[in-house]
């Protein structure tokens, strides 16, 4: 502490050292303990030394210079919210007098409906909002009087630039980006990116201002101590095998969970010591280097099979390459968050093809089960329902259909010459791909979102029955995708998410977990075929007699 506070003399800061507040809202139900010192914000206005004083959060990205500020009025501050101020950045004129009544209020419990800086603030300059806007006055000596709204470009919301993955705020200065929302994904987190993009732009600044000199002496030393155990394990490769491989009968289930707790303890134990506020791209490069020597223990230890071990590692490394892809159209929000005003009308701009009347929108976007429940009151789905009902039908009939034809349809399937083996393993997975592929395009786009989730289920449960009975194949692998489907949409549709982050993560957290399972799926199935094609006693060719009969039953 007292080398950061040696820095930040050095570089012209002055410290001021305050006794903390007692924060009287700390009982309230609601209130969140990260913000019980939040209140030391009002020593602001003790400042009296100062004219003006811009107060800011430390999660605050300057893209440029915001000199203009220091002639707004006494209090100023940006609307992020259409209703409520935000108070990561705000101009204030330091003031005794004001300074003492925040105090008094504070003893009264003036209404707070957070318990922090924001909500006491925000009740204190109750009028904020219809107060004017702030614009620089030409004269830069000009100090102006009152209170003033700042324009948004003050403290751009990151979360806009999520919505479109760009910048979507044609006036204003555009100068200050913040960061509220989940306090784990803070921009100073090396993890946040490329979660939030935005973080590595936060990091760049601090490239240039504190660095990272406290931090990186640790990570030099993790570095070292990381590439020590890919070395040392190579080179005992050998005696770590025999070692792991003196054990009894008895201690084999032991064996096992060893292994196995090695390997996930590879990927866990990283993220847990390497320095928090470090840059992501040193974050995330030491977290691969560590998981990857780390996993080189059970490697070399019990002789496992390099690439399976490190799948997972690989995964991580596509995932952030993926998240990190810099030409993304755009991202999506989750809620309202309008606690003032009408509320009376909810627009659905951006991509057509997420309009809220296809049913496959739901539940991407949420709010589309609302406009739906709208439509079923006024125009309905008259015009859908017929053609929903006869695929209904449809799919139904093809469910039974196999179910009663399974002999005759194997053994059709069966009747094929050696050099179409090939055709015949491509066929059975055109079979199952196309089974989750064509109801979707046959489903009446405007059919509501449950009726059409619920109709595709269906129908891709109807067309993979198809290859299951043609071919004999496992009904859990084969189904493996539908079931994956069906979890993601209830994951979607989960109603208790703080926010669409949290969402986007689960969404994304599941789909990690089911990746694995899709791919034994996939080998699992194509080692099937591939023993019923080695398998002559199933497969008699044209002209030959089924003597084997007895044992194709067994089989």
């Amino acid at each position: 502490m007292n080398m950061l506070l040696c820095r930040e003399e050095l570089d012209g800061a002055k410290v001021v050292r305050v006794e903390n507040l007692e924060n009287p809202y700390k009982k309230q139900t609601n209130f969140d303990n990260r913000f019980k010192l939040s209140l030391n914000k009002l020593y602001a206005w003790s400042l009296s030394n100062y004219d003006r004083v811009v107060m800011l959060d430390a999660d605050n990205l300057f893209l440029k210079s915001t000199d203009e500020l220091f002639q707004c009025g006494s209090f100023c501050a940006v609307f992020i919210n259409p209703c409520i101020f935000h108070t990561g950045l705000f101009v204030l004129q330091p003031s005794m007098e004001v300074f003492r009544d925040m105090i008094r209020e504070l003893e009264v419990k003036r209404d707070n409906p957070d318990g922090a800086d924001q909500g006491f603030l925000v009740s204190y300059f109750s009028d904020l909002l219809n107060q004017p806007l702030f614009r620089p006055p030409n004269n830069r000596s000009t100090v102006l009087i009152g209170h003033f709204r700042l324009p948004l470009g003050y403290q751009m919301d990151a979360t806009y630039y999520y919505l479109k993955l760009r910048w979507n705020v044609p006036c204003g200065p555009n100068s200050v980006i913040t960061f509220p929302g989940a306090v784990w994904l803070k921009p100073w987190y090396w993890w946040s990116w490329p979660v939030l993009p935005l973080g590595i732009s936060w990091h760049h600044q601090r490239c240039y201002t504190i660095s990272y000199s406290a931090e990186m002496p640790w990570v030099l030393i993790q570095a070292m101590f990381y590439l020590g155990i890919i070395l040392v394990t190579r080179l005992t490769r050998s005696s770590m095998s025999k070692l792991c491989h003196r054990r009894s009968d008895k201690n084999l289930t032991a064996f096992k969970m060893v292994a196995l707790l090695l390997i996930l303890s590879a990927y866990i134990i990283p993220s847990f010591i390497i320095p928090q506020t470090i840059h992501p791209l040193m974050g995330w490069s030491l977290y691969l280097t560590g998981s990857f020597a780390f996993s080189s223990i059970p490697i070399n230890a019990f002789l496992l099979p390099v690439l399976h071990v490190l799948t997972p590692w690989l995964g991580i490394l596509g995932t952030l390459l993926v998240m990190a892809f810099p030409s993304y159209p755009d991202d999506l929000k989750l809620r309202w968050n309008v606690p003032c005003g009408p509320n009376s009308v909810i627009t659905f701009p951006g991509a057509v093809w997420l309009k809220p009347w296809y049913w496959w929108s739901w539940p991407v976007l949420p709010l589309g089960l609302s406009w739906h429940h709208q439509r079923r009151y006024t125009i309905s789905y008259s015009a859908e329902m017929p053609w929903v009902l006869i695929q209904a039908m449809f799919y139904l009939g093809i469910i039974l259909v196999t179910r009663l034809t399974r002999s005759s349809m194997s053994k059709l399937c069966h009747r094929r010459s050696d050099k179409n083996l090939t055709a015949f393993k491509m066929v059975a997975l055109l079979l199952i791909l196309s089974a989750y592929i064509i109801p979707s395009f046959i489903i009446p786009q405007t059919i509501h979102p449950l009726m059409g989730w619920s109709l595709y289920l269906t129908g891709s449960f109807a067309l993979s029955s198809i290859p299951i009975n043609a071919f004999l194949l496992p009904v859990l692998h084969v189904l493996t995708p539908w079931l994956g489907i069906l979890g993601t949409l209830l994951v979607m549709a989960f109603p208790s998410y703080p926010d669409g982050v949290v969402r986007a993560l689960s969404v994304f957290g599941y789909a990690f977990c089911c990746a694995p399972f899709l791919w034994v799926s996939f080998v699992k199935i194509t080692s099937h075929l591939q023993i019923l094609i080695d398998k002559e006693v199933l497969f008699p060719r044209l002209g030959e007699s089924g003597s084997s009969s007895s044992l194709s039953k067994l089989y």
